[in-house]
């Protein structure tokens, strides 16, 4: 009588974990489903397509200054380039988790409820071109800063 009861213990401590493990991938897939559907809501095909214009004019920018001598054609060119480095989808899934990892999936679908809104909708617009103007301003402002500090921190003559 007693050895029906402590089997019946047994099995169940050791399909405890196995389901908590099954659960916990359950989990775990459902809050990247939901971190995908977020993160394409912020990053449409259309704004990505914009941060790849963005990310080649900087590029081109910066190799202007350096003084290279450009195709005409290079922004065209590069802009499918950084395009294929960086394809969409692989950028999507990058992003959902790193998502995933810092919401719990009812965060998630607070977000999700949150970027239908009119007013989510305005961030996800203003994302990526703030982010531009910061990194913008950035790439302005360094230059002309570092090399006093770097010489204050001995780290040029």
């Amino acid at each position: 009588r007693i050895f029906i009861p402590v089997v019946a213990l047994l099995l169940v401590g050791v399909a405890s974990p196995a389901r908590a493990e099954v659960d916990a991938a359950r989990t775990k897939k459902a809050r990247m489903e939901m971190a995908r559907k977020v993160v394409s809501m912020v990053t449409t095909r259309d704004r990505y397509k914009k941060l790849m214009v963005q990310m080649s004019d900087q590029m081109l920018a910066a190799s202007k200054q350096q003084g290279a001598k450009l195709p005409p054609d290079m922004n065209t060119k590069l802009i499918k380039v950084v395009s294929e480095a960086i394809p969409y989808d692989e950028m999507i899934d990058w992003s959902a988790q790193l998502y995933a990892e810092r919401f719990t999936l009812a965060e998630l679908s607070k977000l999700r409820d949150f970027y239908r809104t009119p007013l989510g909708k305005k961030l996800a617009e203003a994302i990526p071109e703030m982010g531009g103007e910061v990194g913008q301003k950035i790439g302005t402002i360094l230059p002309r800063r570092l090399p006093a500090l770097m010489k204050k921190h001995g780290l040029a003559p």
